[in-house]
Formats: structure tokens, sequence, C-alpha cells
């Protein structure tokens, strides 16, 4: 029997990575840094500035406190799964100690961003620890000839007592170009009578169009995003640039029976595209009303199997090398 070991950074969503394989009993978690001065001190000394040219030294004061080893054993075959915002995943020290001692062991890299410059610089120097890339992208997966799971492990908890603020369309998220597309749908939602609820982050004051109305640069955190997620009727998807897969918003809208307004035009192809509860905003932005307000029915909504932990793995399993 295989055993996975899940090296994931500390973002608030990311908690949510393991939340999805907590009942596998083959499953192990890296530990978690306790204080935030220890939080601190960990990223300074990873960080990719200053790692950027040759790895700092006295990386092997972090290994205890990252992973407890006593709950793996030699002899096992094992899966190191390193995220992309783990920043150990980047140190060639700590690779090639994991590596030396647990040979027996498959190496993967998972990207849970979309394949740019930056992030694939950061990897190239590390690239020869790694047996399997992964990527949750079509297109990455197609240019770079990487692993493709089928989707992103996720599994959000399932209270739903604590409601954020209702709205009818819930948007969170940067401008990083969006902006005037955000805007557009803004007022085509608007001019619906529809409630909207927009947090639009990194955006100048003079940019700031419905300043009254939209929420710019309030930084809330990834609980009370999935809280005004959970009290919304329909969750707003505008993908950067174009580009077209289905971004955390999808498993978040899925995951609390949501509907999922999307710029993703490659999501009519998914096979768990319904559109009972998925609508594509075309270019004229025509917006359905009777759409976002109706409700919709439990049935409608894709087999959980999709983001589970069981699916991720099995293909890992049967896709990665051994070393």
């Amino acid at each position: 029997m295989s055993k996975f070991v899940l090296m994931t950074g500390e973002e608030d969503y990311e908690k949510y990575i393991f939340n999805s394989a907590k009942n596998d009993p083959n499953v192990v978690e890296r530990k978690q840094l306790q204080t935030n001065i220890i939080k601190k001190l960990f990223r300074f000394h990873n960080a990719w500035p200053a790692n950027k040219i040759c790895e700092m030294p006295f990386k092997s004061i972090w290994y205890s406190r990252i992973l407890d080893e006593s709950e793996l054993d030699i002899q096992e075959k094992l899966f190191f799964i390193f995220y992309e915002s783990f920043h150990f995943s980047f140190s060639g020290k700590y690779l090639r100690y994991l590596k030396n001692k647990y040979k027996n062991s498959v190496f993967c890299f998972a990207f849970h961003n979309p394949v740019n410059g930056y992030n694939l610089n950061k990897l190239e120097k590390v690239r020869k620890y790694y047996d399997e890339i992964i990527t949750f992208f079509e297109d990455d997966a197609k240019r770079y000839k990487l692993l493709k799971p089928e989707y992103f492990p996720y599994q959000l908890p399932v209270d739903t007592t604590r409601l954020g603020e209702k709205s009818d369309v819930f948007f969170i998220g940067s401008d990083k170009g969006r902006l005037s597309k955000l805007i557009k749908i803004f007022e085509k939602l608007k001019a619906e009578g529809l409630k909207c609820l927009f947090y639009i982050v990194g955006v100048p004051k003079e940019k700031q169009k419905y300043r009254d109305e939209i929420r710019y640069n309030q930084v809330i955190s990834y609980e009370k995003v999935l809280e005004h997620v959970k009290a919304t009727k329909c969750v707003l998807e505008v993908l950067q640039d174009k580009e077209m897969y289905s971004s955390i918003r999808t498993f978040e809208a899925f995951q609390y029976k949501k509907k999922l307004l999307t710029t993703n035009k490659r999501i009519v192809q998914e096979p768990f595209y319904n559109p009972n509860i998925i609508r594509v905003i075309d270019e004229e932005i025509n917006i359905d009303k009777d759409f976002v307000l109706s409700e919709p029915h439990d049935e409608d909504f894709p087999d959980p199997y999709y983001w589970s932990f069981a699916s991720f793995k099995k293909c890992v399993e049967e896709n990665a090398p051994i070393s």
C-alpha cells in the first residue's frame, strides 16, 4: 500500500487540500508551524529572493518542524506531493535529503496556478529532483507535457450556520487586467435589479468606479469569503486574459450548491457541465436574471468525486513513475 505525503503551503484555502484526504489513513500532512514568529522566520529563511542564486545555510533546522518522519517507513512506497506555494518545494537541500533517505519514493511537484515565467523559473532550479510535474490546467498540460489529474482535490467544511452578506451575485478577486470587464458585468447585473457583492483589490483610487457600491481594496479572510459564497445565489468567475479553466471559484460554488456565472467558455466541454447551474458570459455580457434568481436542485450539481482526493490519488498512482 502506498502512502501520500502532502507538503502544502499555509494559505487559508490550502488546508482544504488536506481536508479532502483527512479520512484516508494512508495520507500524511506536513506539520504546521505553531507561532507567527516561527512562520515569519521560516518565510524569511526560505523566501525566493534570498535563495534565488544560492540557498541559505542551516535549512536542516526546519526539517523536524515541517514533517513528522516517525509516520514514514523507508521501506514504504511514498508519494511526496510538493505544492507550488510551499517554500520547501524549491529547496534543493531538503529535496535531496528526502530523496537520499526515502529511496522507494516518487516526488511530484504540483502547480496550482497557471504556469508562467516566474514559477517556471523557480521550478527549473530543482526540476531534477521531481519525478512528475502536475498541473490542473489543460493548456499547461499540453504545452509543457505535464500530468493533469481531472480536478483540484478540495473539500470545504459543510457547516452552513455562519453566513455572510446576502447577495444575488458574489465576486472576489484582484484587478489583474479584469477591471473594465468586471465593471461592465456589474452594470449589467445592476440594470437587471440584481444585488451584487463585489470585492476587487489592486485598484488605484482614480479607477474606482461605483466606489460606494463596489468594495475596493478590502482584504478579507478566506473564511469570510466562504461565508459570502454560502449567502449568495450565484458565484461570478471572471478569468484573466481570456484564459479558460475552472478556478477555485467553481469548486466553491458547487460544493455550497450555488450557481455559477463564468467567462470560462471551455466549461461547456466538462463532464459536469449543466446549464441549469452554469452560464457562460458571452462577449455581449447578456445576463439571464431568471437563471440567477431561480433555486437550484441538488441533483443538478456534480458528483463530489470530481474534486475528491481519491480521484487525484488514483491519477498520480497510475501515471507517476518510480524514480
